[in-house]
């Protein structure tokens, strides 16, 4: 942690972050504005399934005609090298397949990228280890942290979507209750009321009945 510790401005930022990744996965996961980009990513996992990891990521670089990518120079050089198991099915399908569906995963990714673009209260020191190493579990210490914030938001939310659907089956089965324990000759509520006119009218034949 940093020498000059601030409470206030710790919190603060953590809540902030944790916000921010809360709201960043839920639109990542469950929006419908990336919807195409889950469905692209899910299909690539399907390939995957049937198809070596050298050929999809191949196939993929030659589709996005990015020649001069990473992941075209990582497909053309698995390519061109042979293997045992460089006809086996890739075991990162179904991983590939989880992740845009997984509030979870697509949440640590994105304390990940918290962490390492706004940085966090967290700062990892170790004198005998390289700053690369520092560095590195800074980020990942910070980004399981922003990660935890986020998915107590979740949780919250999830528990508040429960409850309400709870009180909402709770209050449909009293009414069905109540409808099934109504009286058959009590009067609707929803019926229109005789007038006193009628009242007079019918009291004064069954008193004229009666004298009959």
């Amino acid at each position: 942690m940093p020498a000059t510790f601030n409470f206030e401005h710790v919190m603060s930022m953590l809540l902030v972050m944790g916000l921010i990744n809360y709201i960043a996965t839920v639109i990542l996961t469950q929006n419908m504005i990336f919807e195409d980009v889950r469905n692209a990513i899910i299909g690539i996992g399907e390939r995957m399934k049937e198809r070596p990891t050298w050929a999809v990521l191949h196939d993929t670089s030659q589709v996005l005609r990015c020649r001069r990518w990473p992941l075209c120079a990582i497909g053309n050089r698995l390519d061109n090298q042979g293997s045992k198991r460089r006809d086996n099915p890739s075991r990162l399908g179904p991983r590939l397949k989880y992740l845009p569906t997984c509030p979870m995963c697509m949440g640590v990714w994105i304390g990940f990228t918290q962490a390492g673009v706004f940085g966090g209260p967290l700062d990892v020191n170790i004198s005998w280890a390289p700053w690369i190493a520092n560095v590195s579990m800074s980020i990942v210490a910070n980004g399981l942290l922003f990660k935890a914030v986020g998915h107590f938001f979740i949780q919250l939310g999830a528990i508040l979507h429960h409850t309400a659907e709870f009180m909402k089956a709770r209050a449909t089965h009293f009414l069905l209750l109540n409808e099934q324990l109504k009286p058959e000759d009590e009067p609707d509520e929803l019926t229109a009321t005789p007038n006193e006119d009628d009242l007079d009218n019918e009291a004064r034949e069954l008193i004229g009945s009666g004298v009959r």
